[in-house]
């Protein structure tokens, strides 16, 4: 399988678990995905997306986590 067609296969299992999250706090791009609420619901919705990956076996590379980005641009999307 090349790589093109891995990236593609993983981006589409993404999309299937976070289906329900997309668009209403989350935003998928490639294989990251940005979280965006307000901080009182917040940590509830990082348990929801944690609880997601646990079951289906990602495991996520905490050295690339960035928490309560207010604004800005990341990876090309603006939070503003």
């Amino acid at each position: 399988m090349g790589s093109r067609m891995f990236h593609q296969l993983i981006n589409g299992q993404v999309r299937t678990t976070f289906k329900d999250y997309l668009g209403v706090f989350m935003k998928l791009f490639l294989d990251d995905f940005n979280m965006f609420n307000d901080l009182d619901t917040h940590l509830l919705k990082l348990q929801l997306c944690f609880d997601k990956c646990k079951k289906i076996g990602v495991s996520l590379n905490p050295n690339k986590w960035m928490f309560l980005v207010h604004l800005g641009v990341i990876f090309g999307i603006s939070s503003i």
